[in-house]
This record gives C-alpha cells, sequence and structure tokens, in this order.
C-alpha cells in the first residue's frame, strides 16, 4: 500500500494537541462557541496560540464501552487529518449526537470541516477553505 507524503506536515496527535485535565474541560464552560451538526456538537474557545487542542467527552448515556471507545477513536483520527486546517488558538470538546452511532470517519472529519475551518469567499463568488492556499 503506498504512503502519502506532505513535507513539512506532521499528522501526529501528541499529548500537546489534547485537552487532558479536569481544569482545561472546565475551562470550556466559559466563554465557548457551540456548533451542532449532524453527528457530533462541538465546544469551541480561543485558547493560547500554540495549536488546535482537542477534548472529548462521551457519557454512558451514548452506550457501553466500545461505542464509547469507537466513537473518540473515530474523533481522534478525524482531528488528526485536519489539525493543520485548524486555526491554532482554537480548543474544542466534541460531543456526539444519537446518531453519531452510525457516523464514519469521514462523516465526522467532513462536519468538522464544515464547521470549524474558516471559509473565504474569492471575487467570483467561490467559497475556498483558509488552509493556506
Amino acid at each position: 500500500m503506498p504512503s502519502l507524503s506532505f513535507p513539512g506536515l506532521s499528522f501526529k496527535f501528541p499529548k500537546s494537541a489534547r485537552l487532558l485535565k479536569r481544569r482545561e474541560f472546565q475551562r470550556m464552560a466559559h466563554g465557548f462557541k457551540r456548533h451542532l451538526g449532524q453527528w457530533v456538537i462541538i465546544d469551541i474557545r480561543q485558547g493560547k496560540p500554540e495549536r488546535a487542542k482537542l477534548g472529548i467527552t462521551v457519557s454512558r448515556r451514548y452506550g457501553n464501552a466500545p461505542k464509547r471507545n469507537r466513537f473518540k477513536r473515530i474523533v481522534r483520527e478525524a482531528f488528526r487529518l485536519c489539525q493543520h486546517q485548524l486555526p491554532a488558538n482554537l480548543e474544542m470538546n466534541i460531543k456526539p449526537r444519537s446518531l453519531a452511532e452510525k457516523a464514519h470517519m469521514q462523516d465526522i472529519l467532513k462536519e468538522m470541516i464544515a464547521l470549524l475551518v474558516p471559509q473565504k469567499m474569492d471575487n467570483n463568488g467561490q467559497i475556498w477553505t483558509n488552509n493556506g492556499q
């Protein structure tokens, strides 16, 4: 299987790209903006200008442990692939909606990009994403 190479881009998901501590999640409760999608609820707030950070909250109400773990795995992978398109100072906490157990990684990825990546219009009225191009 051939591997894709993007010089200068790292698709790793280090600890510095995660919300880990309780106080980081509590800070998300103040001054956040909520985006509702078909599959997920994304709470975002402006953080330190280091890099985009991801937190995932999945309660027991969503389902048993394998269902919760599958959702977290899918969201982490989607974030890993689109992190370079996100603003660097963005902190986000993602929660599943009830339909999320039917979602695939591509569905979550498309929704994250649609909700979070700043979009601009060119002179012809065409929408393009601000990902450095």
